[in-house]
């Protein structure tokens, strides 16, 4: 019996062991799952945050947008008037329009009636053109210039007019006063050689 009875204590104190184990086990589970919710309420909250922030974002952005849509039709509005105007002062009647294609492309429209200019002399016609054609430059510019005399005794902040010159291609040098006046824009290179004796 007194095995027996060991055996019986035995038994209960690893029941209580056991149900004093599962216990905390449990609880440490709960414990570890209410930080999990924790973290996942503060996460949602901030995502909330975020969405708010966009919602505003994109509200003001389609305030931006439409502002510059009723701008932009202004201009066209403007724009159009202006040109009417000035094909109206030509000689032209109609209208020019630009729209968006369904591909993005924009194309320009002129619908112009064509009616007999007012010719007040034998030279309107001929100022219509010049007016609609834009002036060129030649791709290529450069010159090529040397002085054919010795400078004699060159001061301070003299300048160096070449009065031969050999290339002027884009008519960017003047030979009266010295200077080249870039036409276009563009990186450009002076090479020089000046020796005083």
């Amino acid at each position: 019996m007194g095995c027996f009875l060991v055996m019986l204590i035995s038994s209960i104190i690893l029941a209580f062991l056991l149900f004093q184990g599962c216990e905390s086990i449990s609880e440490e589970r709960f414990l570890k799952l209410a930080k999990i919710v924790e973290n996942q309420n503060s996460r949602i909250s901030d995502m909330e945050n975020k969405i708010h922030e966009q919602d505003v974002h994109i509200k003001r952005l389609n305030e931006r947008l439409k502002y510059m849509e009723i701008k932009l039709k202004k201009t066209k509005l403007k724009y159009n008037k202006s040109d009417s105007w000035s094909s109206k002062a030509l000689g032209f009647h109609g209208r020019h329009s630009v729209y968006q294609n369904k591909d993005s492309t924009i194309k320009e429209s002129h619908n112009v009636e064509h009616k007999e200019p007012l010719v007040r002399n034998k030279y309107d016609v001929n100022t219509r053109q010049r007016l609609l054609v834009q002036p060129t430059v030649n791709s290529k510019i450069g010159f090529y210039a040397y002085m054919s005399q010795n400078e004699d005794n060159p001061s301070k902040h003299h300048t160096i007019i070449f009065d031969v010159q050999k290339t002027n291609v884009g008519n960017g040098y003047n030979p009266f006063s010295g200077l080249f006046t870039a036409p276009k824009d563009g990186l450009y290179a002076f090479s020089t050689c000046i020796t005083m004796g």
